[in-house]
């Protein structure tokens, strides 16, 4: 009986920690994105950049097999759908200041 118990609270343990991990890099993900954004100067319609500008393109599966999950290009659609990310008529993004103010997402991000 006892080590069904142990086995269960450590199997609980085991999720709860996946759990805030992924949290953690997510909120960690945004901060960079959103950093890129500033750094890049991508700050309105006319200083729109493309993906590959700001380096936000999803990896390659060979390069998501090897490595950890990036979680950027999660971050960026998420951010997208939120409309805190913007984007042109010509497929280039950037990052509309006003909007993530009003964001429930800037709290996330300090």
């Amino acid at each position: 009986m006892l080590p069904t118990i142990l086995l269960l609270c450590f199997i609980i343990v085991l999720l709860l920690a996946a759990f805030f991990y992924s949290k953690y890099r997510m909120k960690k993900a945004l901060r960079e994105v959103i950093k890129i954004f500033r750094v890049k100067k991508a700050l309105d319609k006319d200083s729109a950049k493309t993906r590959e500008e700001l380096g936000l393109v999803p990896p390659s599966l060979l390069t998501r097999m090897m490595s950890q999950r990036d979680y950027k290009p999660y971050a960026l659609q998420l951010m997208l759908g939120a409309g805190i990310i913007q984007t042109t008529p010509d497929d280039k993004y950037y990052l509309s200041e006003t909007t993530l103010a009003s964001s429930k997402l800037n709290e996330f991000v300090k």
